[in-house]
């Protein structure tokens, strides 16, 4: 079987209202701290946006590398 060669290719669009909401969702049923993983570029979908939406809504992040740490902290 060809694949085609002129296949379009994928995307994905964040929306910060509903990561913010998803994470409020969290908040509400638990009292425990939350740490938002963001590791490996918050899974592709960028560590610098994921850590702006969410660091005024979690206690702490959680990353895999120190490089990932000091990129997160500067």
């Amino acid at each position: 079987m060809q694949i085609p060669m002129n296949r379009t290719r994928a995307w994905l669009e964040l929306d910060s209202a509903a990561l913010s909401h998803n994470l409020q969702c969290v908040r509400r049923s638990t009292t425990a701290q939350v740490m938002a993983v963001i590791k490996a570029d918050a899974y592709g979908h960028g560590q610098a946006f994921a850590a702006q939406v969410l660091q005024a809504q979690v206690d702490a992040f959680a990353v895999a590398t120190l490089d990932e740490a000091v990129t997160l902290r500067a």
